[in-house]
């Protein structure tokens, strides 16, 4: 019964509600597009292993992965499964061989994997080479698919569990952008069953153009859940009992990204989700069972970690390959504490020690509820040759307290690369980086500084870079850093369009020059093209102060005046009085508005909308949207929704939406503040994507459209775990926490910026210096007694 105003209203005397199975891929058909493909591939009967069926193997149902031989799955309970996106690594399956459900030795699978030019895991790895842990998966998913495709049916009750359990690898060599399609050859040379337990034994090879990269034997298990649950992991000598609980006698942490570890422009660990270490609890140069040095590192487990939801659907668990990954960048921070790169020219680090041969085993899992991993290697063998040098040791990974994973066997190696790795990815991207060698090591260079991918980097002639409009970033003259932000041209730009120095232009010129790092373009041609053109900047929300610190730069850049959408409370706060300023001294010069939204009205925000829709066209001019409204509270967060009435004004108004990305101003950790002012009073970088067309988003089906935005956004600049504080400025700090004089701390922050810019126009100095002196103003403009009252200035007449 349902009532309104005490009055009943509905009467239903009959509900009933039932629960049904589901599967992601249920509201993600955009990944079930048909795809052109004219190479062979291979079918279970008349089923197609096309690309469809193997992300159905991940996050569908599983009649769609196997065809209707395998609809035993399709019910409540787990099925077998690949990892989903984006550690999903198999386009299609051109060979097959052996029986469905037979439960024998023998079968063989051919699977492909194009390879991505733009990959993620090339652009966020520290070099663009493919990194270990994606080529381990590469070769591991066809026998996790084979596995299940030879599971007999008596055991579909049984809600087993796949796990990997041993291997032995060899790389041979790295793999870059532009190599095409990998192909993984895998046969099922033996099965036991022990018990409740399946074994399975596989020997794996994978190839480029019929030449091997990847060699590998390996072993997987499939367990009933109880088996899983009461793990004992691996045995336990009292030597590694010792090195585990040995005291911190160094702690570093990574998530602050430590220059030592990650500044150095071709040798660093990788500063993105690739990182599966947070910090290093004990270092020693001559430690360990062979006097050779030892080193510890830990990971704190997170449940929103992204493995966890592409690995496996109803069966979370970190990938042992990333766990392996884990050692691997523990033994690459290992050789760069111990300085081991010193002396070469252009030092960058191999996956793994290429062509030696890993060994691991796996008895156990880091599931959602753990606490900490603890990794620790121990060094046994270092050398170096004339362009290289590398240490191979002994490797292991702990779940909380229990000893999981060990690699008895693992090396590293760093390389000499001044043409190396650079001269192979050119050599495959040659449409997209144009030009030498030395070219494609710069634009490596400076998108590792930026954040971008090497081809969306833009030199001009003299080597300067185009992506930092606002810095001197001179990659050709080999520059090691990039300039601080020319915020006078900003300045300029405002006084010469009013005609006059305001106030105005000095507070907004001092915060930028205070708070704002850089202005980085992932795409200058596409900006300079919408140069005076509407544009709506659609972007997430760090800090209170970014909305008037964009408008400023983003109005000065392009010539257009923009408006932005704010919370009507936000008219009695400082960034209220800084609009109030502006009002009063540029009167209907101020190109940049604030529209002030009542959210207790529904109806504002579309009034907002369509005011400014019908009105574009005779006043042209752009629009930003914060489009989760609320500021994150740590860094990392990611845009998770947006409204569908900003993609309808897009296609409406035939104006591009364009991907804006606030970074760097937020703490790791969630303090429960929401930062009018970046952490430590450092800077913020300010990304700028390409502009996404009406024409394009029409072309979506219309659920698909918020997604290619909130796309655009999150894939810019440092995303998840990389998005760390940047460097704080204790001097400022220190100038904002003295003698506040009554000023509240924003009053005091602002009164700090202005006391420390360079090149205060006059009439601001006659304001700092009245206030400073303490003397009764009088005659001040309503434009000085504004600004006097944001610093904190009571006594006015």
């Amino acid at each position: 019964m349902c009532s309104v105003d005490g009055r009943k209203a509905f009467l239903c005397e009959r509900l009933g509600l039932e629960l049904v199975p589901d599967w992601p891929l249920s509201s993600m058909r955009e990944l079930l597009q048909p795809i052109d493909d004219d190479r062979p591939l291979a079918h279970i009967g008349d089923f197609p292993l096309d690309y469809g069926s193997l992300i159905s193997c991940a996050w569908g149902k599983p009649s769609l992965a196997f065809g209707e031989g395998f609809a035993h799955y399709d019910g409540p309970l787990r099925s077998p499964r690949l990892p989903g996106p984006p550690y999903h690594f198999m386009t299609r399956i051109v060979t097959l061989e052996g029986e469905m459900a037979s439960m024998k030795s023998g079968g063989y699978v051919e699977a492909l994997y194009d390879i991505p030019d733009d990959a993620w895991f090339f652009a966020e790895n520290s070099s663009r080479t493919m990194p270990y842990c994606v080529l381990m998966e590469i070769a591991l998913q066809p026998c996790g698919w084979l596995a299940s495709y030879t599971l007999g049916r008596d055991y579909a009750d049984s809600d087993l569990l796949f796990r990997n359990l041993d291997g032995k690898a060899v790389a041979h060599r790295e793999i870059v952008p532009g190599e095409g399609t990998l192909k993984t050859s895998a046969r099922l040379t033996s099965i036991s069953r022990i018990g409740e337990l399946i074994i399975e034994n596989f020997d794996v090879t994978c190839t480029i153009n019929d030449d091997p990269v990847f060699t590998m034997q390996t072993v997987f298990g499939f367990f009933p859940p109880d088996a899983m649950a009461n793990q004992k992991g691996l045995a336990i000598s009292d030597h590694e009992r010792l090195i585990f609980d040995q005291p911190a006698n160094e702690i570093i942490d990574f998530k602050s990204r430590p220059d030592l570890y990650f500044g150095h422009s071709s040798l660093a660990l990788p500063d993105s989700r690739l990182l599966m270490v947070d910090r290093i609890t004990f270092l020693t140069a001559n430690g360990g069972a062979a006097g050779a040095g030892s080193i510890r590192g830990e990971k704190d487990v997170d449940v929103t970690e992204w493995f966890f939801k592409a690995h496996f659907f109803q069966d979370p668990v970190q990938p042992g390959s990333l766990g392996i990954e884990a050692m691997l960048q523990l033994m690459q921070a290992f050789m760069i504490s111990q300085g081991m790169h010193d002396g070469f020219r252009k030092p960058r680090f191999e996956p793994i020690l290429i062509t030696d041969e890993t060994e691991w085993h796996y008895r156990g899992q880091v599931t959602p509820e753990k606490d900490l991993i603890t990794i620790d290697f121990e060094c046994t063998e270092r050398g170096k040759a004339e362009d290289s040098c590398w240490i191979v040791g002994e490797a292991r990974l702990w779940s909380d307290e229990l000893k999981i994973y060990h690699a008895p066997r693992i090396g590293m190696r760093i390389v000499e690369d001044e043409a190396g790795l650079a001269a192979a990815v050119v050599s495959n991207q040659k449409d997209n980086i144009a030009g030498t060698d030395e070219d494609f090591a710069a634009a490596e260079y400076g998108a590792r500084v930026l954040r971008l991918l090497p081809s969306q980097i833009q030199l001009d002639e003299a080597g300067q870079c185009l992506n930092v409009p606002l810095n001197t970033f001179s990659l050709k003259m080999k520059s090691d850093s990039v300039e601080s932000l020319d915020w006078r041209q900003i300045r300029d730009y405002w006084v010469e369009h009013s005609a006059e120095h305001y106030l105005v232009h000095d507070l907004g010129s001092a915060l930028i020059a205070r708070f704002v790092r850089r202005f980085i373009l992932a795409d200058p041609d596409d900006f300079r093209s919408r140069i005076k053109q509407p544009a709506i900047y659609l972007a997430n929300h760090q800090l209170y102060l970014e909305s008037f610190l964009f408008l400023s730069t983003i109005t000065a850049l392009t010539g257009l005046p923009v408006e932005a959408i704010a919370k009507k409370e936000h008219q009695g706060t400082w960034i209220g009085e800084t609009y109030q300023l502006a009002e009063t001294e540029l009167r209907d010069g101020n190109p940049m508005q604030m529209l002030f939204l009542d959210r207790e009205d529904p109806t504002e925000l579309l009034r907002i909308l369509d005011d400014y829709s019908r009105t574009v066209a005779n006043r042209p001019r752009s629009l930003l949207v914060h489009v989760e409204g609320t500021r994150a509270k740590q860094a990392g967060q990611r845009v998770e929704k947006i409204s569908s009435v900003l993609v309808d004004l897009s296609t409406r108004s035939r104006i591009p939406i364009v991907p804006v990305r606030f970074a760097g101003g937020l703490p790791l950790e969630d303090n429960g503040k929401r930062l009018d002012f970046p952490v430590g009073f450092g800077g913020q970088d300010h990304y700028i994507g390409t502009g996404i067309e009406a024409d394009e988003l029409e072309l979506l089906p219309y659920k698909e459209r918020t997604g290619r935005i909130l796309d655009g956004i999150n894939g810019l600049g440092p995303i998840d775990q990389a998005d760390v504080p940047l460097p704080g400025d204790p001097a400022f700090a220190k100038l904002v926490n003295a003698d506040k004089s009554g000023r509240t701390e924003i009053q005091q922050v602002l009164w700090s910026a202005l006391q420390a810019m360079p090149e205060p126009g006059a009439r601001l100095q006659k304001l700092l210096q009245g206030i400073a002196s303490g003397v009764p103003a009088s005659g001040l403009s309503r434009s000085e007694k504004i600004m006097a009252k944001m610093l904190g200035y009571k006594n006015q007449r």
